[in-house]
């Protein structure tokens, strides 16, 4: 026991400090294995987030391509076939052949002042309806595009809606202000993405999305007001197209009114007077009053409209829901007379395109600094459409008439090539290489995938509709 007090007095300092710093050590060690251990799970959770968002990013991507084949293989080859038949029923120019044809006969010679005067509605109802078919089959195209998008984010807004709703009181989740949209060669990619809701939200959507074909996005439309909107993709060839026609053969009399049926014309002057027919037809009445055309102004008398054409019990305005359609319809309105209203949100995002050309790789464009020139209204997006069809349909009468590129042609041969090749313009939409035109500008992809993910959202930054 001595010895052992002797031990301690004499050693009780050593003893202490090597304690001292065998505890310092164990601190020192607990301290660096929970640092390790904090950033080896905030690393995991990164990671997580990171995988996450990019199952998001790819689930909204199969979202987003599943409601544009829905465009492509459902309605819009329905509203084709009914503006085709229209068309083809309110523009047909075979009495006018025929009575030219039958006219050359020795026995039947017509008058030269009545054969003249046929030549003429000849060349204006021509001219009328390459560029009434040309016209409506790029705005049905484009139309038709901007109703399933609008739907699309609606589907949206309803299931983050749904979730908002299933919180508890007193938590509130903000939907993101624009929602990641990927299409083939876009990248969309949003810079912020506020609140654990928010996730859960793209959750939602994006396994509802990746579960659903092309079938069940179709389903989800099915209520009564989706339907009754989706429905009015026909809207133009039913109750639109009378008006159509009338002002677009007074833009075509009054473009065509100093061009004789003996006058040569050349491709770039065909080109320019189907510009100038369409651009005259445009500025008819009130600002963006072609608007009239495709959607309904009024949805009563829409269903009034919707209730004289039906059949017995067939009328379907009775079940339509006149508040949801109303509600689409003026978005509808709002996105084709001005969408500048993208232009106020602020998107900060990165945007990449890439398109394949000879000698051409990979371009990459700031969006933030084409946006307000470029899709500050959809009227730019059918101004470079209606550009670009016209072109192809130019370059295809060039084709089919000999010497029409260097030296030009009379008119009055012209006259029934314009109206043969512009019957392609309404054939059905696989099989129409206008449609494919349309459908491939990059300005117009990248339009309906700022449409889709263009968000609603109020000034505090809640989900609206």
């Amino acid at each position: 026991m001595l010895s052992l007090r002797s031990f301690w007095s004499r050693h009780r300092r050593k003893i202490l400090v090597s304690l001292g710093i065998a505890g310092g050590g164990y601190f020192l060690y607990k301290l660096y294995e929970s640092q390790a251990r904090r950033f080896s799970d905030s690393e995991q959770e990164l990671e997580g987030a990171r995988q996450v968002d990019e199952l998001i990013k790819n689930q909204l991507q199969v979202h987003f391509e599943n409601i544009q084949r829905i465009s492509d293989t459902t309605t819009l080859p329905y509203a084709m076939h009914c503006l085709q038949s229209s068309v083809s029923e309110n523009l047909d120019l075979s009495p006018l052949t025929d009575k030219l044809i039958h006219g050359k006969g020795q026995s039947s010679a017509l008058p030269l002042k009545e054969k003249l005067e046929l030549w003429e509605r000849l060349k204006i109802l021509s001219f009328t309806r390459a560029a009434a078919s040309l016209w409506s089959m790029t705005l049905l195209c484009l139309y038709v595009r901007v109703q399933v998008n609008i739907l699309g984010r609606q589907l949206y807004l309803d299931i983050a809606r749904d979730f908002e709703d299933s919180q508890p009181l007193g938590v509130t989740t903000r939907a993101p202000r624009n929602s990641p949209a990927l299409d083939g060669n876009m990248s969309l990619v949003c810079s912020h993405v506020e609140e654990d809701g928010v996730a859960h939200s793209y959750r939602v959507l994006a396994k509802k999305s990746s579960l659903c074909g092309d079938e069940d996005e179709v389903d989800s439309f099915k209520s009564h007001g989706r339907q009754a909107f989706l429905a009015t993709a026909d809207y133009l060839a039913t109750y639109g197209i009378n008006s159509l026609i009338m002002n677009m053969q007074n833009a075509a009399m009054e473009v065509l009114k100093d061009k004789q049926l003996k006058e040569t014309i050349s491709m770039a002057q065909l080109r320019e007077i189907m510009i100038q027919i369409l651009d005259m037809f445009m500025n008819i009445g009130s600002l963006n009053y072609w608007i009239t055309y495709l959607v309904p102004e009024n949805v009563s008398c829409y269903k009034q409209q919707i209730a004289m054409s039906a059949n017995g019990f067939e009328d379907a305005s009775l079940f339509m829901d006149a508040t949801k359609l109303d509600q689409l319809l003026v978005e509808t309105r709002s996105v084709l007379s001005r969408y500048a209203n993208i232009c106020n949100i602020h998107i900060h995002v990165a945007y990449i395109f890439q398109k394949e050309h000879a000698g051409c790789g990979k371009r990459e464009l700031d969006l933030s600094m084409i946006l307000k020139d470029l899709f500050q209204d959809f009227g730019k997006i059918v101004d470079i459409s209606l550009k670009k069809v016209v072109e192809v349909l130019v370059n295809d009468i060039s084709v089919q008439v000999p010497g029409t590129s260097s030296v030009g042609v009379p008119l009055a041969k012209l006259l029934p090539q314009i109206t043969r090749l512009s019957l392609p313009l309404l054939d059905e939409p696989r099989r129409n290489k206008f449609v494919e035109v349309i459908q491939n500008l990059p300005e117009v992809e990248l339009f309906y995938t700022l449409l889709y993910a263009n968000m609603p959202t109020d000034s505090n930054g809640l989900t609206t509709v």
